[in-house]
């Protein structure tokens, strides 16, 4: 019996492309890009964002929505619930990756996110694409990625509070 899971995830960087090229040279301003079909990233078992700016976030697939989800505590059977809310931490390290999508106006793969939730945050590892309008333009990026296993989670957070933790003398 064939493993059709591993099928699946095999044709998923086809359905990626597929879905980039069918935005990709389509619209010509942001606000025709707002008005894009996207039932092709709702489909992907990835989790899809797409934005302006680093705080101009203006699409969200089906499998980023779910990491939205309230996380339930079993310790903690009463947890105030609040708005779901799904923000890009500001990072030299990301804005750098942005910036080499947009002048390159190629995909960078291997990068990592870290996203901001209402219970907190989380690693994502993808790539990002550019999204262009008729003329070449750059006009949004895409990311589309997974969420990194709990280890690598543990070590992009010792990672990152190493590289930025200011040294203020010895303790």
């Amino acid at each position: 019996m064939p493993n059709y899971d591993k099928l699946l995830q095999a044709s998923l960087p086809e359905a990626l492309d597929a879905a980039i090229e069918s935005i990709n040279f389509e619209h010509e301003t942001t606000e025709s890009l707002l008005d894009a079909n996207v039932s092709e990233f709702e489909r992907l078992n990835y989790c899809v964002f797409a934005y302006f700016t680093r705080d101009d976030l203006f699409y969200l697939n089906q499998a980023g929505r779910r990491l939205l989800e309230t996380y339930e505590s079993p310790v903690e059977p009463a947890r105030a619930t609040f708005n779901p809310e799904f923000n890009l931490t500001a990072n030299p390290f990301h804005a750098s990756d942005d910036r080499d999508v947009i002048e390159t106006c190629r995909p960078k793969h291997h990068v990592k996110e870290l996203v901001s939730l209402s219970w907190g945050n989380t690693w994502l590892r993808g790539s990002k694409y550019p999204i262009r309008s008729t003329t070449g333009i750059p006009l949004a990026i895409v990311f589309a990625g997974r969420e990194m296993l709990g280890s690598e989670q543990i070590r992009n957070a010792a990672f990152r509070q190493s590289a930025f933790q200011n040294y203020n003398g010895d303790n």
